[in-house]
């Protein structure tokens, strides 16, 4: 049995202040280490008649329609910790693992007795490109919203013609088919929880590149930084407070908090309707930018995104001084070249 390649890491839920709207369901570590992994969106069912290898997105699923890059930003003391425990990404590196999960993909579907032929750079590309990136203007927020409601399938031309594995499943009948996706992606309805195939399997069968396991106590704390002591400090809380209320003056009420906007705005449907990513229809286009426009003046009228960030960084610099005995043996590690 060959050792197959890993791609997914732990991801910590970083809060990221930028000057659009937060995306719903943002997993956030650090801009630099999503890059292009985070932008894979899957927007076709497995039994789609285009023949994409892709699947439709599920409710679990962190994905970012109108992904954008963070304005400049107070540089975070953990940045540095961050970068040692999962790797300062470049995008060679990215292509690297990129390249790395699909040759695991080919030789496990091989082994499941279907061909599969590794995506080259060029698809990650079209299907990077399919995605609506944000300007952080107003104007594009008129336009797109948070671009939840955009024709996603008028967007994937580019990216089906990307795609070598698309003849391969158009040749196939319609039971080979079904016995294709459920090798390459499991089965995502079952009693028990669903099964993943391969692609699960490549991605979780061995420990996260770079870190190690006695990281854990350190990523454990640094998940409960973001995910609970940040939105629970008082001064992020009063923010999101004066945000709410202004959400309320703007006809947008019980939102209490800023990630509320946009979930209510992608629900505005049939909740996790597969219609969202053909468009959905005018009137929920119409809400999602009421609500995102309403967001996005209410984010400025109380400086939401610099005030947010001042807190974000007082706690991470408390969180350093709180914690070098875990903190300081990694640098030294690191230093030795021995960290992960």
């Amino acid at each position: 049995m060959l050792r197959r390649p890993v791609l997914r890491r732990p991801v910590l839920r970083r809060p990221v202040v930028s000057a659009t709207p937060p995306p719903v369901r943002r997993a956030a570590l650090r801009a630099s280490a999503l890059g292009a992994a985070a932008l894979l969106v899957s927007v076709v069912t497995g039994c789609s008649a285009t023949g994409s290898t892709e699947r439709l997105p599920s409710s679990d699923d962190d994905v970012t329609p109108a992904a954008s890059a963070s304005p400049s930003e107070q540089p975070s003391p953990l940045d540095r910790y961050i970068d040692i425990l999962y790797g300062s990404t470049s995008d060679e590196e990215l292509e690297k693992s990129l390249r790395a999960t699909e040759e695991g993909l080919a030789i496990c579907m091989a082994e499941a007795g279907f061909e599969y032929l590794p995506r080259p750079q060029a698809y990650f590309d079209a299907e990077r490109g399919a995605v609506p990136v944000s300007d952080g203007t107003r104007a594009w927020v008129a336009e797109n919203g948070y671009g939840i409601f955009v024709d996603m399938m008028a967007r994937l031309d580019d990216v089906q013609k990307a795609d070598p594995n698309a003849p391969i499943v158009a040749a196939l009948s319609e039971s080979e088919s079904r016995a294709y996706y459920l090798a390459l992606w499991g089965d995502q309805n079952s009693v028990e929880g669903g099964t993943t195939g391969c692609s699960g399997e490549v991605e979780t069968g061995e420990p996260p590149l770079s870190v190690s396991d006695r990281y854990a106590p350190l990523i454990d704390a640094l998940d409960r930084l973001y995910s609970d002591t940040i939105p629970r400090d008082p001064a992020s809380l009063a923010i999101e407070q004066e945000w709410s209320d202004c959400m309320a003056g703007a006809g947008q009420s019980g939102l209490a908090q800023r990630s509320a906007a946009q979930e209510k705005a992608a629900q505005s449907g049939d909740g996790d309707n597969p219609a969202a990513f053909d468009g959905g229809g005018p009137a929920q286009r119409a809400l999602e930018i009421e609500i995102a426009l309403a967001d996005f003046d209410c984010a400025e009228s109380v400086d939401y995104d610099s005030r947010m960030r001042t807190v974000t960084v007082a706690a991470e610099t408390a969180f350093v001084a709180q914690n070098s005995a875990m903190l300081e043996p990694l640098l030294a590690e690191s230093a030795q070249g021995t960290a992960g």
